[in-house]
């Protein structure tokens, strides 16, 4: 019986290993962060404008003050 506690721990190691990708951005929310832009859900605030690029996977909108470099 001990083992099965041993075996479980281990167990719920290996599924936190198994996501990958969970702690990196996508690769175009990179992009956005790199042209000084932001990620948001919807329309962008005032004062912004879409960039026309997306951020995760396309689930978000990059947005980008007119004044930013």
């Amino acid at each position: 019986m001990k083992i099965l506690y041993l075996l479980f721990a281990v167990f719920l190691v290996f599924i936190q290993i198994i996501p990958g990708r969970a702690g990196y951005p996508a690769d175009d929310t990179m992009e956005c962060r790199l042209a000084r832009g932001f990620c948001k859900y919807g329309q962008c605030p005032p004062r912004t404008e879409h960039t026309g690029g997306t951020c995760q996977d396309g689930r978000l909108l990059c947005c980008k003050s007119p004044w930013s470099q």
